[in-house]
């Protein structure tokens, strides 16, 4: 199974990225929200039924970097 990971530009200039799974544009699927995700679903297919994506989660979001202290003499 095979997955390609890239960026797709939309009409305001925003890049998003998306998961194609298997190449096959009818799952491509923009990764960054579960409701954008069920929404592109139904538009790319709407002769399928939608499942219900309630029980996934979003992924965890990154740990703020600490913030920067300088080391002795100004250096980091």
């Amino acid at each position: 199974m095979g997955a390609l990971l890239h960026q797709v530009a939309t009409a305001g200039g925003v890049a998003t990225n998306w998961l194609d799974i298997e190449g096959a544009s009818r799952n491509a699927l923009p990764i960054h929200s579960v409701d954008d995700a069920v929404t592109s679903r139904e538009r790319l297919s709407s002769d399928r039924p939608v499942h219900s994506d309630a029980g996934c989660r979003p992924w965890p979001a990154p740990e703020a970097a600490p913030p920067f202290r300088p080391g002795p003499g100004g250096q980091g």
